[in-house]
């Protein structure tokens, strides 16, 4: 039985509102930001047999993302629809009696999802995107986590365009050219090395609750590094 005992080590918070733009294409980045941390918002409620945090926590995701998604249904409606059938399946599963050995809730998450991010790539492939470095370092983070996540729950990787060990080495480097405003970019590059070990281990050697926590440190980092 996994353990149950939670204490804070995830938070799915995006970017906070005051942090938003009128920027099209950093809103855009922050929608596929919303949707991965939906993905690994789940798989942690599914990995953790509905904990109240991670309830909590999922919670929180789809609130976030809402908001994220309402600031560019205009421009992008088709992208909307499809966040809000993800994450009408979350709310729907959030009373589910869990069962380890049945993996139809990631398996139908994904079903959702891998649209989602279909119609949110068609969409960048049709824009000029300039989305500030931090950003994208922020936006391939969500998706190794996302990615992580997915497996810890299930006997596959999240889908068969993925792979996390090449998105994990794009996110070192990506790292290594960051301004290094007030002398985080150190911190940054020790807490992503922590996570990075963790990501690219077997099936068999995942550590969620550590991951989790230490991402989570990294969102801040990367907030304060933009910030700076």
């Amino acid at each position: 039985m996994r353990l149950l005992v939670v204490f804070m080590v995830f938070a799915a918070s995006l970017f906070p509102v005051s942090a938003w733009s009128d920027n099209h294409s950093d809103n855009l980045i922050r929608a596929e930001i919303a949707a991965y941390q939906l993905s690994s918002a789940f798989s942690a409620f599914v990995f953790f047999e509905g904990a109240p945090r991670f309830s909590k926590e999922l919670r929180h995701a789809r609130q976030q993302g809402d908001q994220m998604m309402q600031i560019i249904s205009e421009r992008y409606p088709q992208i909307q629809q499809q966040w809000q059938q993800a994450s009408g399946f979350t709310a729907e599963k959030e009373e589910t009696v869990f069962d380890g050995s049945d993996m139809r809730l990631e398996i139908g998450l994904s079903v959702y999802q891998n649209e989602l991010y279909r119609q949110i790539n068609l969409a960048k492939q049709q824009s000029e995107l300039i989305a500030s470095n931090y950003l994208q370092a922020r936006l391939k983070l969500e998706k190794i986590l996302a990615q992580y996540m997915y497996s810890a729950v299930s006997a596959g990787a999240y889908n068969s365009e993925n792979n996390i060990d090449e998105d994990a080495q794009i996110l070192s480097e990506m790292i290594t050219r960051l301004p290094d405003h007030a002398s985080l970019r150190n911190k940054l590059t020790r807490k992503w090395s922590f996570i990075k070990t963790k990501v690219l281990a077997t099936k068999e050697q995942v550590a969620p609750f550590l991951t989790l926590h230490t991402a989570n440190d990294i969102r801040k980092l990367l907030a304060a590094m933009q910030q700076g």
